[in-house]
C-alpha cells in the first residue's frame, strides 16, 4: 500500500519531484493509478486504504444484489467466498500490511477465475492455471524478474486453500472438488541469511552519504543494535520509549507486543534526538531529519521548509539506504539484512535463545532458520578452535590415561 512522489527531468537535465503523492495498485486484475492529492505520506496511505475498501464494498454489493445471503444459496461464487472470507478473517488480522496484501491477491484470484464462477466448479486444473498465470506475470516489485515459488505459494495456493477450508467449515458449502494442494505447491529457495559483514559495515560508514546524513545514520545504528523491523524503528514514538522502566515497547508484525531493554548505546542514540535543552526534535516521533531543501505543495503552500525537521518515513529510509549502498559499493544488501545482522550478533553474544527474545520471535525455529548465520570466517575460527581442543585432549605418547588404566583393570 505504499505511495510515492513522481519524479521527472526538466529541460536542463535536473530532477524535479512532485509534492503530491501518487498511488498504484491492482484490484481484480485492473491497474488502479492516480494522484492522492495529498502531500503527507501517512495521509496518502490512508487515502489508498479507504479507496481499496470502497472498491471491495462496491464489488460485494453487486455480487449479492439478489438479496439472499450468499452462503445459503446453491450458486455460491468464488467472488462471494473471497468477499466473506476477507470480511470475517482477512481484514481482522492484527497486521494491517498483511490484510492489504491478502486483499490485493484475493482480487487477483477473483479476476483470473471469474468472480461469478461457482466455488464448487473450481478444480485442481483451475488452480494449476492460476499458478501459471502468476508465473507469467513475474515479480510485481521488480518488473522483468521471475516471481519466486514462495510468493506463488503464499499469494495463490495457500490463500485459496484457506478460502476453500473456510467455506467448507464455516458456511457448510458442500460439493467442493478435492484439490491436491500439496502437489501444486512450488519449490521454494532456501532462507536468505545475508548479514552485513564487518568490512561492508566499514564501507557503509565511510561512504560520503553516511557522514552527511547524521539523522538517518542514527536510525541505522539503532536498528543494528535492536534488530527492529523497518516500520518499527522509522515510526518509533516517544510514547514507546519508557524511560522509567528502561524499556522500549512496540507493536510488531502480527500485532504482538515486543519489549526490549534500553542499552547504554541505545540510550545515547535516543538522547541525541533532542535539542540542547533536552526537548525532543519532534513531539511524537523519535527519528527525524533536517530538510536540505524546501518544497511547495500543489496548492501553493509550503509542504516542507528547508532547515526544519520532519519524521523519517518508511520509504524515506529506503531511498537513503539505496543511495548509501551505491556510494559505498555494497551490493545485494537489503534493509532487512540490518535486522538479520543484529540477530546474528545477538546469537554470537548470548546464544540462540537470547537472539529469539531480542528479535521478538514466538518460535526459536524462526530465529534459527532465518536470522542465525555462520559465515566462512566464523566457520574457520570454529574449526581451528575445535582442532586446538582436540589436540589439547589428545593423550601424550607413552603415557597411559586414567580411563585406559580403568579399562585394562576391568
Amino acid at each position: 500500500m505504499r505511495v510515492w512522489r513522481r519524479e521527472w527531468k526538466t529541460a536542463d537535465g535536473s530532477k524535479v519531484q512532485s509534492d503530491v503523492y501518487s498511488y498504484r495498485f491492482m484490484f481484480c486484475g485492473v491497474l488502479q493509478t492516480g494522484s492522492t492529492g495529498l502531500t503527507n505520506e501517512r495521509e496518502a496511505n490512508r487515502f489508498v486504504k479507504d479507496l481499496k475498501a470502497s472498491l471491495m464494498l462496491s464489488q460485494a454489493n453487486a455480487a449479492v444484489a439478489g438479496g439472499r445471503h450468499p452462503t445459503k444459496a446453491k450458486n455460491f461464487t468464488i467472488g462471494q467466498a473471497c468477499k466473506i472470507y476477507y470480511d470475517t478473517q482477512g481484514k481482522n488480522t492484527r497486521n494491517e500490511a498483511n490484510a492489504a496484501y491478502d486483499f490485493d491477491n484475493l482480487g487477483w484470484i477473483e479476476n483470473q477465475l471469474g468472480a461469478n464462477k461457482l466455488i464448487t466448479d473450481i478444480t485442481g486444473g483451475d488452480v494449476a492455471r492460476l499458478v501459471q498465470a502468476r508465473k507469467a506475470e513475474g515479480s510485481r516489485k521488480n518488473p522483468g524478474k521471475p516471481v519466486s515459488g514462495a510468493t506463488i505459494n503464499r499469494t495463490v495456493i495457500e490463500l485459496l486453500k484457506r478460502v476453500f477450508h473456510w467455506a467448507e467449515e464455516n458456511e457448510d458449502i458442500q460439493g467442493l472438488k478435492r484439490i491436491k494442494w500439496r502437489h501444486l505447491k512450488q519449490n521454494e529457495a532456501g532462507p536468505r541469511k545475508r548479514t552485513l559483514k564487518p568490512v561492508e559495515l566499514a564501507k557503509l560508514r565511510d561512504a560520503s552519504g553516511f557522514k552527511e546524513t547524521e539523522d538517518f545514520r542514527a536510525a541505522f545504528e539503532f536498528d543494528l543494535i535492536t534488530g527492529h523491523r523497518r516500520e518499527n524503528f522509522t515510526d518509533l514514538k516517544w510514547s514507546e520509549v519508557l524511560w522509567d522502566q528502561n524499556i522500549i515497547k512496540v507493536i510488531q508484525k502480527g500485532g504482538d507486543e515486543h519489549i526490549i531493554p534500553i542499552s547504554a548505546k541505545m540510550r545515547e542514540i535516543i538522547e541525541a534526538q533532542k535539542d540542547g535543552t533536552g526537548v525532543p526534535y519532534h513531539p511524537e516521533y523519535v527519528f527525524t531529519f533536517v530538510a536540505k531543501r524546501g518544497s511547495s505543495s500543489a496548492e501553493g503552500g509550503v509542504a516542507r521548509k528547508r532547515g526544519e525537521r520532519y519524521p523519517i518515513t518508511y520509504d524515506g529510509f529506503g531511498t537513503w539506504w539505496t543511495r548509501l549502498c551505491e556510494k559505498a559499493e555494497v551490493t545485494d544488501a537489503r534493509i532487512h539484512d540490518i535486522r538479520k545482522t543484529a540477530g546474528s550478533n545477538m546469537n554470537a553474544a548470548g546464544g540462540l535463545k537470547a537472539a529469539q527474545v531480542g528479535m521478538g520471535h514466538a518460535d526459536v525455529a524462526t530465529t534459527a532458520k532465518f536470522y542465525v548465520d555462520v559465515g566462512q570466517e566464523e566457520m574457520l575460527y570454529i574449526l581451528n578452535k575445535a582442532a586446538d581442543a582436540e589436540a589439547a585432549n589428545r593423550p601424550v605418547s607413552g603415557v597411559t590415561t586414567k580411563s585406559e588404566t580403568e579399562v585394562k583393570q576391568g
